[in-house]
């Protein structure tokens, strides 16, 4: 069966309680988990929480609760990998698994049509995992550094390069990751030469770190049946 595995712990630092702000009149996390119940890939979605509170919204949206995360899984410092590998490590002894997708409370811009399209991909592949990406709006060839007043440019030799010239790069887009149990189980990162990306576009995405990406979320949210 398929799994997708939500990791939302209470702590957040940069914005209090992130995981559950109201966010049009409802928890953050209600409609990362609504839209992930219309894609109708997965047997379960299984909440790893340490917060009571998330438990009992999580539940109310269709999510499931098998267990309170350690408190040694709720730091900082904490992995995703660590995440998701606690939890497999406890449904695979009550159920047969087979790919586990986790998707995270915040990525309130997620679409079912992606989450489907994706796991097309991972079924094609013998290992690795399928992750989202979005493409850097501007060659970071280009990028400027400021050193006490001093601005360098980071490869002068592409100052004045063309950008269709310039190679395209890629950065996580923090929406989902896709990946069979066996490559949870073993693997330490997704960046590695087995993995495959799927894109989207600048407005399908925006990792909620601080209150101005909370600020962007909310009108692409609010318009996105535009782009």
């Amino acid at each position: 069966m398929n799994i997708c595995v939500i990791p939302a712990r209470i702590g957040s630092k940069r914005i209090k309680n992130k995981n559950i702000i109201n966010f049009f009149g409802k928890p953050l996390i209600s409609h990362v988990i609504k839209e992930i119940k219309k894609a109708k890939v997965f047997k379960e979605i299984v909440v790893s929480t340490d917060s009571e509170k998330i438990k009992k919204i999580s539940k109310e949206h269709g999510a499931k609760i098998y267990f309170d995360r350690p408190k040694k899984l709720c730091s900082d410092s904490t992995t995703t990998f660590e995440i998701i590998k606690h939890c497999i490590d406890f449904l695979k002894k009550k159920k047969k698994l087979n790919y586990i997708c986790c998707i995270y409370p915040t990525a309130v811009l997620l679409d079912s049509k992606h989450i489907k399209k994706s796991l097309q991909m991972m079924k094609k592949k013998k290992n690795g995992f399928v992750f989202s990406v979005q493409q850097y709006e501007h060659p970071i060839e280009r990028a400027i550094s400021i050193n006490r007043n001093e601005i360098k440019i980071l490869k002068k030799k592409y100052a004045k390069t063309q950008s269709n010239y310039l190679k395209k790069y890629f950065y996580d887009a923090g929406q989902f990751y896709w990946g069979k149990i066996d490559d949870w189980l073993k693997s330490e990162t997704i960046f590695n030469k087995r993995s495959s990306i799927y894109q989207l576009n600048r407005y399908e995405a925006v990792d909620i770190n601080v209150k101005d990406d909370l600020k962007l979320a909310k009108i692409l949210f609010k318009n996105r049946k535009k782009y």
